[in-house]
């Protein structure tokens, strides 16, 4: 299986079906955390854990960070 490695926040991914929860749904909890939105009650919202929604905006916050550095 061939591995890629993301140019933005070089983590390593392969060509396989999405799995996880949609883009669209990772941006609204970063965006509801912009807003001080606990990570709690966007974990709540979402029927998720906290330490998933953590991840994900860790993750969106920081590959827009890289992207604007880039900018």
């Amino acid at each position: 299986m061939q591995r890629y490695k993301c140019k933005i926040c070089q983590s390593t991914f392969t060509d396989t079906s999405v799995r996880g929860r949609p883009l669209s749904q990772k941006l609204f909890a970063l965006m509801l955390r912009k807003e001080g939105i606990t990570l709690s009650k966007i974990a709540e919202q979402f029927d998720l854990s906290t330490p998933a929604v953590w991840k994900w905006v860790h993750i969106l916050e920081k590959q827009e960070a890289l992207q604007n550095k880039n900018s």
